[in-house]
């Protein structure tokens, strides 16, 4: 298992591999009890993001 480490502007600087089964099988474990408290994309973004006006195109990017 990988953790993709970042720098403070987003860029990847490093990846930290790790063996450990258990510790691997415990984050599979939260990982799939997250997905399964989530909800399917379609309703949330009927919900969420449907109802919202189109964006302007005048938010800056960063950098």
């Amino acid at each position: 298992m990988y953790e993709a480490v970042y720098d403070d502007t987003g860029v990847l600087v490093a990846a930290r591999r790790f063996t450990d089964p258990e510790l691997i099988a415990r984050c599979q474990r939260l990982i799939e009890g997250l997905y399964h408290q989530g909800e399917p994309l379609d309703t949330f973004f009927d919900r969420e993001v449907a109802t919202l006006d189109p964006p302007t195109g005048t938010a800056k990017l960063p950098g």
